[in-house]
């Protein structure tokens, strides 16, 4: 009986392996960026634990991505160009899946603000 859970319990979870690997492009224009909860103005104070994040983002080929773990209701994101100060803007459902932003594909740095229906705050940079 324990073999025969051992040997499903390996099935379910090489199941996601794949959905996993299909699902994170390993093309080499992909930027992952780190999401973190706060205002962006490095005041916060770091949690000496792993703190779980319920977005993630990325930027590939001029377009930001961002998903959900969680609903999170009505979501606004925006991106800044800190250089030129070039605003891009969007909101969306965060049950809708994956969302797509396009933005610049110029060089500079970049900050992220995601801002939740309740108002929570999340925030990354990345430069290209």
């Amino acid at each position: 009986m324990r073999t025969t859970i051992l040997i499903l319990l390996w099935a379910f979870i090489d199941s996601f392996s794949g959905f996993a690997n299909s699902y994170y492009d390993e093309d080499e224009n992909k930027t992952d960026i780190i999401i973190e909860k706060g205002e962006g103005d490095d005041t916060n104070k770091h949690a000496r634990i792993p703190i779980y994040d319920p977005i993630t983002c990325y930027y590939m080929k001029g377009n930001i991505y961002v998903t959900t773990l969680t609903d999170l209701g009505e979501i606004q994101i925006s991106i800044t160009c800190l250089e030129t100060g070039s605003f891009w803007k969007s909101v969306n459902d965060s049950n809708s899946g994956t969302i797509c932003v396009p933005t610049s594909s110029a060089n500079g740095n970049y900050m992220v603000r995601i801002v939740t229906a309740n108002g929570d705050v999340y925030y990354g940079y990345y430069n290209l």
